[in-house]
C-alpha cells in the first residue's frame, strides 16, 4: 500500500504513509485525487487493442486463478470479449494469448508452479514466429529457490488447460500436456445455478459467465 500510494496515487516518492495523522479528515478534493489515479484505463476496453492488433503484433497475457488482489475472471472475459469479434478465437490467438495460471497469486507466488519465462517465449514469438502453445513453469519448496523444486507444470494457451498423462509422477511437467478442449469456456453447474450464461431476452448470451468450477 505505501508504494502504492507513492507513485500511483500522490506521484511523491517522499510520502510516507506513517506520518497521516489518525485524526484527520480525508477531505473530498483527497478522495476524488484517488478515483481519478486509480480509476481503469485502456487497457480494460477490447476495442481499445483493435488497432494494435491490426498491425499483427504480439501480446501475451497471463493471471494467477489464486490472485487475491485481481479476480482472474475479469482477465478471462476481457479475452473472450476480444474472441468474440467477428474473426473469433482462433484468429486472436494469432496474436494475443492468455495463460491462466493456477495456484498462482498476484504476479507469483501460491501454491501452485508460478516462475515461468514470459519474455523469452515472447520474444520467440516475434522474432522466430513460434506461437507459445505452452509455457513450463515451476515451483519451489516454500517458494524458495534455495529449497529446490517441487514441482513443474505447463502453463497452456486459454482456453486449453493442462492434463495429467497418467504417468507416475504427478508433480513433472513431462507428464502433463496442454490438451486442445475448450472446457475453460463453459459455465460450471456452480454458475448454471446462480443464473450465470443464462440468455437474457434479446436471446443473447450473457457476458457474466462464471468458470469457478475449473480452477
Amino acid at each position: 500500500m505505501d508504494r502504492f500510494l507513492k507513485y500511483i496515487v500522490t506521484r511523491d516518492p517522499n510520502f510516507d504513509i506513517r506520518s497521516f495523522d489518525e485524526g484527520s479528515r480525508i477531505d473530498d478534493e483527497a478522495l476524488d485525487l484517488f478515483d481519478r489515479r486509480t480509476e481503469a484505463g485502456d487497457a480494460d476496453i477490447p476495442q481499445k487493442l483493435e488497432r494494435f492488433l491490426g498491425q499483427n503484433r504480439k501480446l501475451l497475457v497471463y493471471h494467477g486463478f489464486s490472485d487475491p488482489a485481481l479476480p482472474a475472471f475479469r482477465t478471462i472475459r476481457h479475452y473472450e470479449a476480444l474472441a468474440r469479434r467477428p474473426s473469433g478465437l482462433d484468429e486472436l490467438r494469432k496474436n494475443m494469448r492468455l495463460f491462466m495460471a493456477p495456484g498462482m497469486h498476484h504476479c507469483g507466488g501460491g501454491p501452485g508452479p508460478n516462475l515461468f519465462d514470459t519474455p523469452s517465449v515472447l520474444e520467440k514469438w516475434v522474432e522466430g514466429g513460434v506461437a507459445p502453445d505452452a509455457i513450463p513453469a515451476t515451483h519451489f519448496v516454500n517458494n524458495d529457490p534455495a529449497l529446490g523444486v517441487d514441482r513443474t507444470m505447463p502453463r497452456c494457451a486459454f482456453p486449453e488447460e493442462a492434463q495429467y498423462r497418467g504417468a507416475a509422477d504427478l508433480n513433472s511437467a513431462a507428464n502433463w500436456a496442454c490438451t486442445p478442449n475448450r472446457r475453460l469456456l463453459e459455465v460450471g453447474p456452480n454458475g448454471r445455478q446462480a443464473g450465470l450464461g443464462e440468455r437474457d431476452d434479446d436471446g443473447d448470451r450473457r457476458e457474466d459467465e462464471d468458470r469457478g468450477d475449473h480452477e
